[in-house]
């Protein structure tokens, strides 16, 4: 029994590394972009040469892409899965993860997901948000980049967080991890898309 906290951090460490590989492999095998975009008045428009990071309008996704999230203030770099179902979140070794009713990314918002504490406790250190920091979900061929709004406590049971208000969000949820039960509240950051960048594939 002594070694099966550990158990469970090496197989979270395994999962997170088959889904890197996952990730990389499906940016190796994707076409590269075509150098045109969408204006924001839906024209098409020529880029020429795509620079590394050129800023573009969200794209219209049809399925959750390949994701990392990255939070650089508190050096979160962890791959995201889709979650099934709310319940599957209960299990202590679930990786963070999109929630069955959140939105895509840059299409509302967008709803991830993970645990403080255990093997897969990625977010441990989501309280030391503040407003401004930034936070990336990565995918093979943009990246989405939010600013924190606001970090609050909720009711475990208080879903508003998860509605719909016309913008372009990402929510993040863990449990508040203070007190005698640890999950009895939800800690929440909210933040707002500010932009997108496309990638050249060929270059990263």
């Amino acid at each position: 029994m002594i070694l099966y906290p550990s158990f469970l951090k090496f197989q979270s460490y395994r999962v997170q590394r088959q889904l890197r590989s996952e990730f990389e492999n499906f940016i190796e095998n994707e076409p590269k972009p075509i150098n045109q975009q969408l204006d924001l008045a839906g024209h098409q428009r020529d880029m020429g040469e795509i620079t590394p990071f050129e800023e573009v309008i969200p794209p219209k996704l049809t399925e959750f892409p390949p994701t990392e999230i990255r939070i650089p203030s508190i050096t979160v770099s962890t791959m995201v899965v889709v979650g099934e179902s709310i319940e599957a979140f209960s299990d202590i070794n679930h990786q963070p993860g999109y929630y069955p009713d959140s939105a895509f990314p840059g299409m509302g918002n967008v709803l991830i997901g993970g645990h403080r504490g255990g093997p897969a406790g990625y977010f441990r250190k989501l309280n030391e948000l503040k407003a401004g920091d930034e936070i990336m979900l990565r995918t093979p061929r943009h990246t989405y980049h939010y600013s924190v709004n606001t970090v609050k406590v909720v009711e475990r049971d208080d879903w508003s967080i998860a509605q719909e208000n016309g913008e372009n969000m990402l929510t993040l949820t863990t449990c508040q991890g203070e007190g005698s039960d640890t999950s009895a509240k939800r800690l929440v950051v909210q933040s707002s898309l500010e932009k997108v960048t496309l990638h050249r594939l060929a270059e990263r």
